[in-house]
C-alpha cells in the first residue's frame, strides 16, 4: 500500500447549487465562517458558482447556446463567434434594444469602458476628445487638470488633481463624511 492515498470516505450530496444549474453541492468537511461553511451542512453553490455568477448554460437563452441575446445577435451577423475577451455594447445603453444598429463589438473591457467614460461627456455637451468628467466633484475638465496614474503609462485617473490631492489627504471615512454634508447642503439650497 506503500505510495497509494489512503481511503476516503465518499463524499455525499445532499443539496441542489442555489445558482440554477441543477447540481448537487457537496456537505462542508470544514467550517469558513467568511464563506458561510458549516461542518456537516450542504453548501449553497458550487466552486464557482453564486447568484450574481450563473453558469452560461443556465441562462434563459438556451435555444441560442446558452448566450445572452445581444451576444448570441452580435455572432449571427459576425458570422462567427466572438474571441474571448470580447464585449457587446449597447450604443443607446437599452439593454433591451438588441437590433443591429445598437450593437458595437468592442474588443475587451478596457475599451467597454472606455466608451461608457466618453458617452458621460458627450451628454453633458463637452468634447471627449480634450476634456474629461472628474469622478469626486463631477465637473468637465480638461485632460490637463487630471493626474497621471504612472508615468510609463501615461495613464490619467479619473480624479482631478484637486481632488486627488484631497483623496490624499483625507482618509476615507473623512472625504465620505466631507461628501454627505455637501449633498446634505446642496439639497437644503434648492
Amino acid at each position: 500500500m506503500a505510495g497509494k492515498h489512503p481511503i476516503r470516505k465518499q463524499r455525499q450530496f445532499v443539496r441542489v447549487c442555489d445558482c440554477g444549474c441543477g447540481q448537487p453541492t457537496r456537505i462542508a468537511d470544514e467550517a469558513n465562517e467568511s464563506r458561510g461553511w458549516i461542518i456537516g451542512q450542504p453548501f449553497r453553490f458550487l466552486q464557482g458558482h453564486s447568484n450574481r455568477l450563473k453558469p452560461i448554460t443556465t441562462t434563459k437563452y438556451a435555444e441560442q447556446g446558452g448566450k445572452p441575446k445581444h451576444v448570441w445577435i452580435a455572432e449571427q451577423v459576425l458570422g462567427h463567434p466572438l474571441l474571448p475577451g470580447a464585449v457587446v455594447h449597447h450604443v443607446d445603453e437599452d439593454t433591451l434594444n438588441n437590433a443591429n444598429s445598437n450593437l458595437v463589438i468592442c474588443q475587451d473591457k478596457a475599451y467597454h469602458m472606455l466608451l461608457h467614460v466618453r458617452m458621460r461627456v458627450v451628454r453633458t455637451g463637452a468634447d471627449p476628445n480634450t476634456e474629461r468628467l472628474c469622478w469626486d466633484c463631477k465637473r468637465i475638465l480638461p485632460f490637463a487638470a487630471f493626474t497621471m496614474q504612472s508615468l510609463l503609462w501615461r495613464r490619467s485617473t479619473g480624479r482631478c488633481r484637486t481632488c486627488h490631492a484631497t483623496a490624499l489627504r483625507e482618509p476615507n471615512r473623512v472625504r465620505r463624511e466631507r461628501k454627505r454634508q455637501d449633498r446634505m447642503r446642496q439639497s437644503e439650497a434648492q
